[in-house]
Protein backbone atom coordinates (compact mmCIF):
# COMPACT_ATOMS: atom_id res chain seq x y z
CA UNK A 1 0.00 0.00 0.00
CA UNK A 2 1.00 3.20 -0.64
CA UNK A 3 -0.61 4.79 2.47
CA UNK A 4 -0.01 3.17 5.67
CA UNK A 5 -3.11 2.76 8.22
CA UNK A 6 -0.74 4.82 10.49
CA UNK A 7 -0.13 7.64 7.76
CA UNK A 8 -3.81 7.82 6.91
CA UNK A 9 -4.47 8.59 10.31
CA UNK A 10 -2.52 11.31 10.93
CA UNK A 11 -3.93 12.62 6.95
CA UNK A 12 -7.45 12.45 9.26
CA UNK A 13 -6.16 14.88 11.86
CA UNK A 14 -4.41 17.19 9.06
CA UNK A 15 -7.74 17.51 6.82
CA UNK A 16 -10.39 16.61 9.18
CA UNK A 17 -10.47 20.70 10.34
CA UNK A 18 -13.58 22.43 11.32
CA UNK A 19 -16.07 23.75 7.90
CA UNK A 20 -18.76 23.86 6.57
CA UNK A 21 -20.32 21.54 4.13
CA UNK A 22 -20.95 23.56 1.12
CA UNK A 23 -23.39 22.49 -2.07
CA UNK A 24 -22.06 22.94 -5.36
CA UNK A 25 -23.55 25.63 -7.64
CA UNK A 26 -22.58 26.94 -11.17
CA UNK A 27 -18.78 28.44 -11.06
CA UNK A 28 -17.21 29.54 -13.86
CA UNK A 29 -16.15 27.14 -15.98
CA UNK A 30 -15.42 26.03 -20.10
CA UNK A 31 -18.43 25.28 -21.72
CA UNK A 32 -18.17 21.67 -22.36
CA UNK A 33 -15.92 19.30 -20.32
CA UNK A 34 -14.15 16.21 -22.46
CA UNK A 35 -13.24 14.11 -20.19
CA UNK A 36 -10.82 11.00 -20.35
CA UNK A 37 -10.85 8.02 -17.91
CA UNK A 38 -7.28 6.50 -18.29
CA UNK A 39 -6.56 2.92 -16.93
CA UNK A 40 -3.61 1.99 -15.71
CA UNK A 41 -4.28 -0.91 -13.34
CA UNK A 42 -0.74 -0.85 -12.23
CA UNK A 43 1.32 -0.19 -15.28
CA UNK A 44 3.24 2.60 -16.54
CA UNK A 45 1.16 4.60 -18.63
CA UNK A 46 2.28 5.76 -22.04
CA UNK A 47 1.58 9.36 -21.21
CA UNK A 48 3.38 11.43 -23.74
CA UNK A 49 0.73 9.77 -26.10
CA UNK A 50 -2.22 11.65 -24.21
CA UNK A 51 -3.64 14.21 -26.56
CA UNK A 52 -4.53 16.63 -23.33
CA UNK A 53 -4.99 19.46 -25.38
CA UNK A 54 -7.99 18.29 -26.66
CA UNK A 55 -8.90 17.12 -22.82
CA UNK A 56 -10.40 18.87 -20.06
CA UNK A 57 -9.99 16.27 -17.37
CA UNK A 58 -8.40 13.10 -16.71
CA UNK A 59 -9.81 10.94 -14.29
CA UNK A 60 -7.15 8.08 -13.21
CA UNK A 61 -8.13 4.39 -12.78
CA UNK A 62 -8.02 3.13 -10.28
CA UNK A 63 -7.50 4.11 -6.35
CA UNK A 64 -9.00 0.81 -4.20
CA UNK A 65 -9.91 1.03 -0.23
CA UNK A 66 -9.59 -1.53 2.33
CA UNK A 67 -10.76 -1.28 6.12
CA UNK A 68 -11.86 1.97 5.03
CA UNK A 69 -8.80 3.40 3.49
CA UNK A 70 -7.98 4.75 0.09
CA UNK A 71 -4.59 2.99 -1.23
CA UNK A 72 -2.60 2.45 -4.68
CA UNK A 73 -2.31 -0.99 -5.71
CA UNK A 74 1.13 -0.31 -7.29
CA UNK A 75 2.76 2.80 -5.53
CA UNK A 76 5.40 2.88 -7.71
CA UNK A 77 4.21 3.23 -10.90
CA UNK A 78 1.24 5.43 -10.02
CA UNK A 79 3.44 8.07 -8.74
CA UNK A 80 5.42 7.72 -11.85
CA UNK A 81 2.21 8.18 -13.91
CA UNK A 82 0.90 11.23 -11.36
CA UNK A 83 3.84 13.07 -11.92
CA UNK A 84 4.02 12.58 -15.96
CA UNK A 85 0.01 13.29 -15.97
CA UNK A 86 0.82 16.35 -14.29
CA UNK A 87 3.15 17.11 -16.60
CA UNK A 88 0.86 17.01 -19.63
CA UNK A 89 -0.66 20.22 -17.77
CA UNK A 90 2.56 22.27 -19.56
CA UNK A 91 1.25 21.79 -23.03
CA UNK A 92 -2.31 22.31 -21.27
CA UNK A 93 -2.28 24.50 -18.38
CA UNK A 94 -6.06 24.22 -17.73
CA UNK A 95 -5.87 20.56 -17.42
CA UNK A 96 -7.44 18.98 -14.56
CA UNK A 97 -6.24 15.24 -13.01
CA UNK A 98 -8.53 13.81 -10.69
CA UNK A 99 -8.30 10.30 -8.85
CA UNK A 100 -11.06 7.93 -9.72
CA UNK A 101 -11.96 5.50 -6.74
CA UNK A 102 -13.64 2.16 -7.06
CA UNK A 103 -14.59 0.43 -10.64
CA UNK A 104 -16.34 -2.27 -11.73
CA UNK A 105 -13.58 -4.99 -9.53
CA UNK A 106 -12.28 -2.51 -6.66
CA UNK A 107 -15.52 -1.50 -5.12
CA UNK A 108 -16.11 -4.61 -2.97
CA UNK A 109 -15.61 -2.22 0.17
CA UNK A 110 -16.94 0.76 -0.45
CA UNK A 111 -20.06 0.10 1.88
CA UNK A 112 -18.09 -0.65 5.02
CA UNK A 113 -15.92 2.87 4.32
CA UNK A 114 -18.95 4.86 4.65
CA UNK A 115 -21.33 2.77 6.95
CA UNK A 116 -20.43 5.25 10.36
CA UNK A 117 -19.36 9.39 10.75
CA UNK A 118 -16.08 7.61 11.93
CA UNK A 119 -15.27 5.17 8.52
CA UNK A 120 -16.45 8.17 5.99
CA UNK A 121 -14.18 10.43 7.86
CA UNK A 122 -11.13 7.84 7.72
CA UNK A 123 -12.42 7.11 3.61
CA UNK A 124 -12.61 10.37 2.56
CA UNK A 125 -9.71 11.93 4.56
CA UNK A 126 -7.31 9.30 2.79
CA UNK A 127 -7.99 10.25 -0.46
CA UNK A 128 -8.15 13.72 -0.14
CA UNK A 129 -4.96 12.45 1.34
CA UNK A 130 -3.79 11.37 -1.78
CA UNK A 131 -5.01 14.59 -3.87
CA UNK A 132 -2.79 16.94 -1.75
CA UNK A 133 0.51 14.60 -2.00
CA UNK A 134 0.72 13.82 -5.53
CA UNK A 135 -1.15 18.09 -6.44
CA UNK A 136 -4.03 16.44 -7.78
CA UNK A 137 -7.41 18.28 -8.90
CA UNK A 138 -10.29 16.24 -7.09
CA UNK A 139 -12.06 13.11 -6.51
CA UNK A 140 -13.96 10.49 -8.94
CA UNK A 141 -16.07 7.90 -7.44
CA UNK A 142 -17.60 4.99 -9.30
CA UNK A 143 -18.90 2.53 -6.82
CA UNK A 144 -20.59 -0.21 -8.61
CA UNK A 145 -22.80 -0.28 -7.02
CA UNK A 146 -24.92 1.37 -3.27
CA UNK A 147 -27.23 -1.07 -2.60
CA UNK A 148 -26.60 -3.68 -4.87
CA UNK A 149 -23.85 -6.66 -5.46
CA UNK A 150 -22.42 -5.41 -8.95
CA UNK A 151 -20.46 -7.69 -10.89
CA UNK A 152 -18.17 -8.83 -8.07
CA UNK A 153 -20.26 -9.79 -5.13
CA UNK A 154 -19.01 -6.75 -3.61
CA UNK A 155 -20.43 -5.91 -0.05
CA UNK A 156 -23.72 -4.27 0.37
CA UNK A 157 -26.26 -2.70 2.67
CA UNK A 158 -29.91 -2.65 0.72
CA UNK A 159 -31.10 -0.06 3.38
CA UNK A 160 -27.78 1.39 4.65
CA UNK A 161 -26.32 2.29 1.25
CA UNK A 162 -28.93 4.85 0.26
CA UNK A 163 -28.13 7.65 2.94
CA UNK A 164 -24.83 6.58 3.21
CA UNK A 165 -23.61 7.46 0.09
CA UNK A 166 -25.59 10.80 0.25
CA UNK A 167 -23.27 11.57 3.59
CA UNK A 168 -20.36 10.64 1.46
CA UNK A 169 -20.75 13.48 -0.95
CA UNK A 170 -21.15 15.59 1.79
CA UNK A 171 -17.96 14.78 3.66
CA UNK A 172 -16.05 14.73 0.16
CA UNK A 173 -17.39 18.11 -0.29
CA UNK A 174 -16.62 18.89 3.19
CA UNK A 175 -12.53 17.96 3.52
CA UNK A 176 -12.59 19.45 -0.61
CA UNK A 177 -13.44 22.60 0.80
CA UNK A 178 -11.00 22.33 3.99
CA UNK A 179 -8.00 21.81 1.89
CA UNK A 180 -9.11 24.08 -0.64
CA UNK A 181 -9.19 26.78 2.04
CA UNK A 182 -5.67 26.30 2.92
CA UNK A 183 -4.45 25.82 -0.69
CA UNK A 184 -6.49 28.94 -2.19
CA UNK A 185 -8.17 26.13 -4.97
CA UNK A 186 -11.31 24.79 -5.69
CA UNK A 187 -10.96 20.68 -5.61
CA UNK A 188 -13.64 19.12 -8.05
CA UNK A 189 -15.85 15.99 -6.51
CA UNK A 190 -17.19 13.81 -9.77
CA UNK A 191 -18.71 9.95 -10.09
CA UNK A 192 -19.50 8.08 -12.60
CA UNK A 193 -23.43 7.05 -12.12
CA UNK A 194 -25.48 4.07 -13.83
CA UNK A 195 -28.27 5.39 -15.77
CA UNK A 196 -30.63 2.03 -14.92
CA UNK A 197 -33.62 2.25 -12.59
CA UNK A 198 -32.00 -0.52 -10.09
CA UNK A 199 -29.26 2.18 -9.64
CA UNK A 200 -31.55 5.43 -9.10
CA UNK A 201 -33.67 3.58 -6.57
CA UNK A 202 -30.28 3.48 -4.25
CA UNK A 203 -29.29 6.94 -4.70
CA UNK A 204 -30.66 10.34 -4.13
CA UNK A 205 -30.17 12.16 -7.55
CA UNK A 206 -30.85 15.68 -6.24
CA UNK A 207 -29.13 15.60 -2.62
CA UNK A 208 -26.04 13.82 -4.03
CA UNK A 209 -25.84 16.72 -7.29
CA UNK A 210 -26.08 19.42 -4.47
CA UNK A 211 -22.39 18.49 -3.22
CA UNK A 212 -20.97 17.53 -6.82
CA UNK A 213 -19.53 19.52 -9.50
CA UNK A 214 -20.66 16.78 -11.95
CA UNK A 215 -21.98 13.48 -12.94
CA UNK A 216 -20.17 10.86 -15.27
CA UNK A 217 -23.73 8.94 -16.66
CA UNK A 218 -22.17 5.34 -17.64
CA UNK A 219 -24.49 5.32 -20.85
CA UNK A 220 -22.86 2.38 -22.21
CA UNK A 221 -22.96 -1.60 -21.06
CA UNK A 222 -26.78 -1.29 -22.13
CA UNK A 223 -27.82 -4.99 -23.36
CA UNK A 224 -30.96 -6.06 -25.56
CA UNK A 225 -33.99 -7.05 -22.85
CA UNK A 226 -34.92 -11.13 -22.50
CA UNK A 227 -31.21 -12.19 -23.32
CA UNK A 228 -31.48 -10.65 -27.03
CA UNK A 229 -29.13 -9.33 -29.48
CA UNK A 230 -29.15 -4.98 -28.96
CA UNK A 231 -26.63 -2.29 -28.73
CA UNK A 232 -24.42 -1.44 -25.39
CA UNK A 233 -24.14 2.26 -26.19
CA UNK A 234 -27.02 3.39 -28.18
CA UNK A 235 -28.24 7.18 -27.38
CA UNK A 236 -32.03 6.59 -27.96
CA UNK A 237 -34.45 4.02 -27.44
CA UNK A 238 -35.17 1.76 -30.86
CA UNK A 239 -38.95 0.80 -30.20
CA UNK A 240 -39.47 -1.99 -28.02
CA UNK A 241 -36.22 -3.66 -28.37
CA UNK A 242 -34.99 -0.94 -25.51
CA UNK A 243 -35.88 -0.40 -22.46
CA UNK A 244 -32.56 1.95 -21.69
CA UNK A 245 -30.80 4.40 -24.15
CA UNK A 246 -28.23 7.64 -22.69
CA UNK A 247 -31.66 9.86 -23.90
CA UNK A 248 -33.68 8.06 -21.53
CA UNK A 249 -31.32 8.22 -18.39
CA UNK A 250 -30.33 11.69 -18.61
CA UNK A 251 -33.90 12.39 -18.89
CA UNK A 252 -34.51 10.81 -15.76
CA UNK A 253 -31.82 12.41 -13.91
CA UNK A 254 -33.30 15.90 -14.81
CA UNK A 255 -36.62 14.56 -13.68
CA UNK A 256 -35.13 13.94 -10.41
CA UNK A 257 -33.55 16.94 -9.66
CA UNK A 258 -30.02 16.88 -11.37
CA UNK A 259 -29.55 19.96 -13.16
CA UNK A 260 -28.62 19.34 -16.86
CA UNK A 261 -25.20 21.22 -16.72
CA UNK A 262 -24.03 18.32 -13.84
CA UNK A 263 -24.31 15.24 -16.44
CA UNK A 264 -21.95 14.55 -18.92
CA UNK A 265 -23.11 11.91 -21.42
CA UNK A 266 -20.59 8.97 -21.97
CA UNK A 267 -18.99 7.14 -24.76
CA UNK A 268 -17.58 4.25 -25.11
CA UNK A 269 -14.31 3.70 -26.97
CA UNK A 270 -14.97 -0.15 -26.48
CA UNK A 271 -17.46 -2.45 -28.04
CA UNK A 272 -19.14 -5.59 -26.81
CA UNK A 273 -19.91 -8.72 -29.16
CA UNK A 274 -22.48 -11.50 -29.17
CA UNK A 275 -23.80 -14.25 -31.46
CA UNK A 276 -27.34 -13.91 -32.80
CA UNK A 277 -29.49 -17.12 -33.29
CA UNK A 278 -30.56 -15.94 -36.56
CA UNK A 279 -29.68 -13.98 -39.28
CA UNK A 280 -32.68 -12.03 -39.31
CA UNK A 281 -32.65 -8.66 -38.87
CA UNK A 282 -28.41 -8.49 -39.16
CA UNK A 283 -28.84 -9.79 -35.60
CA UNK A 284 -30.74 -6.98 -33.88
CA UNK A 285 -33.34 -7.68 -32.00
CA UNK A 286 -32.54 -11.77 -31.84
CA UNK A 287 -32.18 -14.29 -29.18
CA UNK A 288 -28.14 -14.90 -27.89
CA UNK A 289 -26.74 -17.60 -28.95
CA UNK A 290 -24.15 -19.50 -26.56
CA UNK A 291 -20.90 -19.43 -28.09
CA UNK A 292 -19.02 -22.31 -28.34
CA UNK A 293 -15.55 -23.54 -27.37
CA UNK A 294 -13.02 -21.25 -28.97
CA UNK A 295 -15.28 -19.01 -30.17
CA UNK A 296 -13.91 -15.42 -29.82
CA UNK A 297 -16.26 -12.76 -31.06
CA UNK A 298 -13.13 -9.34 -32.06
CA UNK A 299 -14.88 -6.69 -29.96
CA UNK A 300 -12.12 -5.20 -28.56
CA UNK A 301 -11.48 -1.03 -28.80
CA UNK A 302 -12.32 1.22 -31.41
CA UNK A 303 -9.04 1.51 -32.89
CA UNK A 304 -8.63 -2.24 -33.23
CA UNK A 305 -12.19 -2.06 -35.20
CA UNK A 306 -11.69 0.47 -37.39
CA UNK A 307 -8.29 -0.98 -38.56
CA UNK A 308 -9.45 -4.74 -38.80
CA UNK A 309 -13.07 -5.43 -38.22
CA UNK A 310 -14.90 -2.43 -39.67
CA UNK A 311 -16.25 -3.67 -43.37
CA UNK A 312 -13.98 -6.17 -43.08
CA UNK A 313 -13.84 -10.41 -42.71
CA UNK A 314 -17.22 -10.44 -43.42
CA UNK A 315 -18.27 -8.09 -41.01
CA UNK A 316 -20.30 -5.34 -42.42
CA UNK A 317 -21.34 -2.02 -40.52
CA UNK A 318 -25.06 -1.31 -40.26
CA UNK A 319 -26.49 2.30 -38.88
CA UNK A 320 -29.64 2.02 -36.97
CA UNK A 321 -31.37 5.63 -37.71
CA UNK A 322 -33.51 4.90 -34.34
CA UNK A 323 -31.17 4.10 -31.49
CA UNK A 324 -28.87 6.66 -33.41
CA UNK A 325 -25.65 3.99 -32.72
CA UNK A 326 -23.75 1.92 -35.28
CA UNK A 327 -23.22 -1.97 -35.01
CA UNK A 328 -21.23 -4.78 -37.03
CA UNK A 329 -23.11 -8.20 -38.48
CA UNK A 330 -21.35 -10.87 -39.72
CA UNK A 331 -23.92 -13.37 -41.45
CA UNK A 332 -20.95 -16.31 -41.92
CA UNK A 333 -20.46 -16.46 -38.35
CA UNK A 334 -23.87 -14.52 -36.78
CA UNK A 335 -21.20 -12.24 -34.54
CA UNK A 336 -22.59 -8.88 -33.94
CA UNK A 337 -20.69 -6.01 -32.12
CA UNK A 338 -21.84 -3.23 -30.95
CA UNK A 339 -20.00 0.16 -30.49
CA UNK A 340 -19.48 4.15 -30.49
CA UNK A 341 -17.79 5.09 -33.98
CA UNK A 342 -17.01 9.26 -34.85
CA UNK A 343 -20.77 9.34 -36.61
CA UNK A 344 -22.50 8.12 -33.13
CA UNK A 345 -19.69 10.28 -31.23
CA UNK A 346 -20.85 13.44 -32.73
CA UNK A 347 -24.13 12.69 -32.50
CA UNK A 348 -23.98 12.37 -28.43
CA UNK A 349 -22.23 15.73 -28.68
CA UNK A 350 -24.39 17.31 -30.76
CA UNK A 351 -27.30 16.01 -28.03
CA UNK A 352 -24.86 17.43 -24.99
CA UNK A 353 -25.24 20.83 -27.23
CA UNK A 354 -28.96 20.49 -27.82
CA UNK A 355 -29.93 19.81 -24.22
CA UNK A 356 -27.06 21.76 -22.26
CA UNK A 357 -25.13 19.22 -20.58
CA UNK A 358 -21.90 19.55 -18.90
CA UNK A 359 -20.09 17.85 -21.84
CA UNK A 360 -19.18 13.75 -22.51
CA UNK A 361 -16.78 11.89 -21.07
CA UNK A 362 -15.05 8.35 -22.58
CA UNK A 363 -13.67 5.12 -21.10
CA UNK A 364 -10.97 4.24 -21.80
CA UNK A 365 -8.00 6.13 -23.29
CA UNK A 366 -5.76 3.46 -24.70
CA UNK A 367 -8.71 1.30 -26.36
CA UNK A 368 -8.72 4.20 -29.40
CA UNK A 369 -4.98 4.60 -29.39
CA UNK A 370 -4.83 6.29 -32.86
CA UNK A 371 -7.40 8.67 -31.45
CA UNK A 372 -10.10 8.15 -33.91
CA UNK A 373 -12.72 9.33 -31.62
CA UNK A 374 -11.65 11.94 -29.48
CA UNK A 375 -11.34 14.56 -32.55
CA UNK A 376 -14.65 14.39 -33.00
CA UNK A 377 -15.72 15.22 -29.46
CA UNK A 378 -12.97 17.86 -29.72
CA UNK A 379 -14.42 19.18 -32.30
CA UNK A 380 -17.68 19.85 -30.90
CA UNK A 381 -16.90 20.44 -27.57
CA UNK A 382 -13.82 21.95 -27.85
CA UNK A 383 -12.62 25.22 -26.76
Amino acid sequence: MFIHHTQALLLLLCLGGAGLTTPVSARAQPPYKVIAYVGAFGHLLNVQAIDAKKLTHINYAFVNCKDSLCYLDHPQNDTTNFHQLNGLKQLNPSLKILISIGGGTRSRFLSDAVLTPTSRHKFVASAVGLVQHFDLDGVDVDWEYPGQAGNNNNTFRPVEDKPNFTRMWAEFRRQLDSLGRITHKHYLLSGAFNVSKAYTDHVDLAAVARYMDYINLMTYDFSGPQHTVGHHTNLYGYGTLSPRSADKGIRDYIAQGVPPGKLLIGVAFYAHGMKAATTAHHGLGEKVDTLSTGEKIPAGGFTQLKDSVINQHGYTRYWDSAAHAPYLFNDSTRYFITYDDEASTREKAVYVQQHHLGGAFFWEYFNDPKTYLLPVLHAQLGQ
